[in-house]
């Protein structure tokens, strides 16, 4: 296993000088390679290499008998946590992981084809994945909840109010994920979730103008609301944290869309009375 690992990164370095890794090979190299390390020193010594540290020292250097470094040998040593932090070992097979970076996931996998037994983890890649799936169910989620708003205000103000309040609602959306896009350059998984939560606020106000419609009273309790909850969540957007930044900043711009844009859903007939 080590002699595989040993080759893989002499492989890739020769073709990737510039590649960094995190391997047990480093501190646990294979008896093969230990013997080439060994016949090199001491050829060295033969050659004189070391004559200039020895007569500088004052100290004869020797590799004396070979005794190779074991598995076993750093598991009865203080080296055991790092040795089962990347390794382990069973009677009919062992097993260990080793960081690679920069090298991109191509190459990597063509440099791991050529030898059986060595797998890709890619952990950066799933994760990836992972969220670029959790970012399709934000949106289904976001549809869904239009389409659900749509059925429920057209049962109880009627098919116009509801399909305007829906198009407000769109609008909102809208213009809050361009002006977050314009602000940090693209948007992320924090933005979905932020505009999930602006959607629920904007029910409620939609739900407000229609029952109480742009009374006084009502305009006050919503702009309070308003000016509280972007309050809150303009604190977020203060955060050097992304992720914290994007959720604050899409809530507190939302909001304010939300506040702008839902009384248009009150119609002229609708403000008259």
């Amino acid at each position: 296993m080590l002699q595989k690992q040993q080759r893989l990164v002499s492989d890739l370095t020769a073709s990737y000088p510039h590649i960094k890794h995190n391997a047990i090979n480093r501190w646990l190299p294979s008896i093969e390679q230990q013997k080439n390390n060994l016949a090199v020193f001491n050829q060295a010594k033969k050659s004189g290499v070391f004559a200039l540290t020895e007569q500088l020292t004052g100290r004869q250097l020797s590799s004396g008998p070979a005794q190779f470094i074991t598995y076993n040998t750093l598991l009865n040593s203080e080296f055991k946590p790092l040795l089962l932090a990347q390794m382990h070992v069973e009677p009919q097979q062992a097993i260990t992981w080793m960081t690679i970076t920069n090298i991109n996931t191509q190459s990597l996998s063509a440099a791991l084809l050529k030898d059986d037994g060595l797998l890709l983890y890619n952990k950066p890649q799933q994760i990836s994945a992972l969220l670029s799936d959790y970012r399709a169910y934000l949106l289904l989620s976001l549809v869904l909840a239009g389409a659900i708003s749509w059925l429920l205000f057209s049962w109880r103000f009627g098919v116009k109010i509801a399909t305007l309040q829906l198009l407000s609602l769109l609008l909102v959306v809208v213009s809050m994920l361009w002006v977050c896009n314009a602000i940090q350059g693209s948007l992320s998984l924090f933005n979905m979730l932020g505009a999930l939560l602006v959607v629920a606020l904007a029910i409620d106000y939609l739900v407000f103008y229609q029952i109480n419609k742009l009374q006084p009273k009502n305009i006050l309790a919503i702009s309070l609301s308003a000016a509280s909850s972007m309050w809150v969540f303009g604190m977020l957007s203060a955060s050097s944290t992304p992720a914290i930044f994007s959720f604050g900043l899409t809530v507190m711009v939302g909001i304010l869309a939300v506040y702008i844009l839902s009384p248009l859903s009150v119609l002229p007939s609708q403000k008259e009375g």
